[in-house]
């Protein structure tokens, strides 16, 4: 558990988080001006000292939102009211091994409460153990007919890509089935990828810092890339490097063990033409 107690210059910015969940609560003594509830505790005193207390992610959260550390509109747009808007974001495109994951969301105002009480926040700032807890949390405040997942394994995407010839046109289809699998919404906005269309969203960039259902679908879909990972590791018995910076050596591995290399990695990708086509190359000069 974490506590912040700071001074509040202006007792107005407490407003903001009501587009965050947050509602106004009974106030337990004659000493306080305002209390609110939603993520965790936030006290004004007639002091002008605000206290904030719970979870130690949320309360530097609601730090940062409250005393202008990053401006509201930069944060995550959550929307107080009753609309309903769905967001998609996608997972394994940039890596070598495996295949390609699409989340895509749907909350209300209570959801991006719950959301945002579990600590909701861009995939790539939270590290991989926090993932697995977090996306199954996150799952659960969902329910079956809030989410949808498509997923490309790694036994089908090198098919699936020869079919499309394109990464983005893969995506756009992707994203059309996952929107249309969860539903009507009033909204649907989508981390944004060159050449993104799909029908009835808007693409935003770094969308998953501005809208929490962005953020929520980014954890599913790292979520369930983690574990397409671990499914390779256990085929290919080691654990498969992710990302594509430095994955030469998982690429040594696969042909040590003598394993299909399109059954695990994304033949397209210039690190694997470029170390097939060595290969073939001192296989030939090996033969002169």
């Amino acid at each position: 558990m974490g506590c912040v107690s700071r001074v509040l210059n202006d007792s107005s910015a407490l407003d903001a988080l009501l587009e965050y969940g947050f509602s106004d609560a009974p106030r337990k003594s004659e000493y306080e001006t305002r209390r609110l509830a939603g993520g965790c505790a936030v006290v004004l005193y007639k002091s002008g000292k605000v206290v904030i207390q719970g979870k130690d992610n949320v309360v530097s959260e609601v730090e940062r939102i409250v005393f202008g550390d990053v401006s509201v509109k930069e944060k995550m747009k959550i929307d107080g009211s009753a609309v309903v808007r769905i967001g998609g974001d996608e997972c394994l495109k940039g890596d070598t091994f495996g295949g390609l994951v699409v989340c895509c969301v749907r909350a209300d105002a209570k959801i991006r409460g719950q959301l945002f009480s579990l600590g909701v926040s861009d995939s790539k700032k939270i590290a991989d153990a926090k993932i697995r807890k977090m996306g199954a949390q996150v799952l659960r405040v969902l329910g079956h007919d809030n989410v949808a997942v498509v997923e490309v394994y790694h036994v089908d995407y090198n098919r699936l890509y020869l079919q499309y010839m394109s990464v983005t046109r893969m995506l756009n289809v992707m994203y059309e089935e996952a929107v249309g699998l969860i539903g009507n919404a009033e909204d649907c906005v989508i981390d944004q990828y060159p050449g993104c269309r799909v029908r009835g969203c808007k693409s935003l960039e770094k969308g998953e810092s501005k809208y929490i259902e962005i953020a929520a679908a980014s954890v599913v879909a790292r979520y369930r890339g983690l574990l397409q990972m671990d499914s390779l590791s256990m085929r290919g018995g080691f654990e498969v490097p992710k990302g594509s910076t430095h994955v030469k050596w998982g690429l040594i591995r696969l042909k040590r063990e003598k394993r299909v290399m399109n059954e695990f990695v994304k033949m397209h990708f210039r690190n694997v033409s470029g170390f097939l086509c060595a290969d073939d190359q001192t296989r030939q000069a090996k033969l002169i």
